[in-house]
């Protein structure tokens, strides 16, 4: 069994000094995310929605860690500007199930487009030894804190 303690001052500031670079480092301080019409979390959720045709709002409240209301109300922006639609659940007529129209698959695929480029614009220079282990110690990262 892992000793567990409570982390010291000096642990918690360098944390927070790793995600006030990351931030920065990658442009999430900007308002509107890789130069578009939308904040990060409105990208995250047309990704998500992407990735999974079909799925309902609460799956995205839950997986993103989003305010209902705040989701519901991207959610039916998405809808007004033509890039979400809605549809009845077969199997529960009272869910509805998200897709992207044509229009909210080209932009996201565009969104996609756009952050694979940031991200090999910042890897590009980097040694191949240094890409390597940069994206170990991500990796690493993702490891701890998703088993906390």
């Amino acid at each position: 069994m892992k000793s567990r303690s409570s982390p010291d001052r000096r642990q918690i500031d360098a944390f927070r000094r790793f995600n006030r670079f990351y931030t920065v480092f990658v442009g999430l301080l900007n308002g509107k995310y890789l130069e578009s019409d939308y904040c990060l979390s409105e990208v995250r959720v047309l990704y998500e929605i992407a990735g999974r045709p079909g799925a309902q709002a609460a799956f995205l409240q839950e997986k993103l860690g989003l305010d209902r209301g705040h989701l519901s109300r991207m959610l039916s922006r998405f809808e007004r500007n033509g890039l979400l639609e809605r549809s009845p659940s077969e199997a529960d007529g009272r869910a509805k199930l998200l897709g992207l129209t044509p229009q909210g698959e080209a932009v996201t695929a565009e969104l996609t487009d756009k952050a694979r480029r940031g991200m090999g614009d910042i890897l590009a220079p980097l040694a191949q030894r240094d890409r390597t282990r940069l994206l170990k110690a991500m990796r690493e990262i993702e490891d701890i804190l998703s088993t906390g």
